[in-house]
Order: structure tokens, then C-alpha cells, then sequence
């Protein structure tokens, strides 16, 4: 395991987002994630890349569930904390799915004293993980956007067999 560190932020979202309740780590020096994203250049004969994370290197604490702790949520705003990472990298990839992520394994107590603290469930497993970039699968982008435009639940796609 490897060490670094990170900055609490909480309530982020994407523009035009009902979702409020997110806490993220950011992943301070964005040079973990552009290693990793690097190495996958390399491995895939400078082809195909991985994109920046929508929040750049981060990891997910609290993923749109709202605390019954509702006055402590501020409190972590901007605290900093360390974690140990797994130097493998781990994929969802599938061509059933429109967009693929690339991560890390992230142990980090921490993240489990805050989510108690909340009064939100501990992660089943204590493992969290440090998203480090994504890449889309083309042949089924049509898909996505189509159900983005009507602004439906993309689980709900047939995908293409393709």
C-alpha cells in the first residue's frame, strides 16, 4: 500500500444536479491520477486514454445519501486526511456499458468514522476506492446520449450487442 493524502469536500455536484449530499476526498496533486492515466497510454501503444475524472482524483465518502446527522455535515468541509492505496488499477470495463472507470482500492478509517459519525451505514467492506479516469465505449454513446437528452435513467438502455 501507498500513502497520500486529500482535502474534504462537501456538497459537490454537477451543474443542473438534484443530488446534495455528496463528500469527496480531493485527491490534492492530481499526479496520482495522471501516473495512472499515463501508464494506461503507455500500455495501450499510445492509443487510447483514460479521461480526467469529472472532480479530477478523488474519492467518494458520501454518494448522495442524506446523513440523519445533518449538523455535523459541514464539519469535515476541508478537513485534511491520509489513506493507503493499492498500486493496482481496476477496471469496470465491459463493452455493455457506455463509459468505462479505472480506479484504485483506498483504505481509509477515517472515512469510516465520518460516515458513523453522520449516523449513515460503514461501507460494506471498509474498501473505498480513488477513481483515476474513464473512457468511453463509442459504439454505444448514441445510447447515452439519447437518454441524457430526455433526461432518463441511463440503467434503463438496451445496450447494442456490437
Amino acid at each position: 500500500m501507498a500513502k497520500a493524502a486529500g482535502t474534504i469536500r462537501c456538497s459537490v455536484k454537477k451543474p443542473d444536479s438534484d443530488q446534495n449530499w455528496w463528500m469527496v476526498l480531493d485527491c490534492n496533486t492530481e499526479e496520482i491520477g495522471r501516473y495512472y492515466r499515463h501508464l494506461y497510454w503507455m500500455d495501450h501503444c499510445k492509443g487510447t486514454k483514460l479521461s480526467k475524472p469529472y472532480w479530477g482524483a478523488h474519492i467518494t465518502v458520501v454518494r448522495n445519501e442524506e446523513p440523519p446527522n445533518k449538523d455535523l455535515w459541514w464539519n469535515y468541509d476541508g478537513e485534511r486526511i491520509e489513506f493507503d492505496y493499492s498500486p493496482y488499477v481496476r477496471t469496470n470495463l465491459s463493452d455493455e456499458r457506455f463509459r468505462s472507470f479505472w480506479w484504485v482500492d483506498v483504505i481509509c478509517p477515517r472515512f469510516e468514522e465520518i460516515r458513523v459519525e453522520l449516523g449513515l451505514p460503514k461501507n460494506s467492506d471498509g474498501v473505498y476506492h480513488m477513481t483515476i479516469g474513464s473512457r468511453d465505449n463509442g459504439a454505444n454513446r448514441h445510447i447515452y446520449e439519447q437518454m441524457w437528452a430526455a433526461n432518463q435513467d441511463i440503467s434503463e438502455c438496451q445496450i447494442d450487442d456490437a
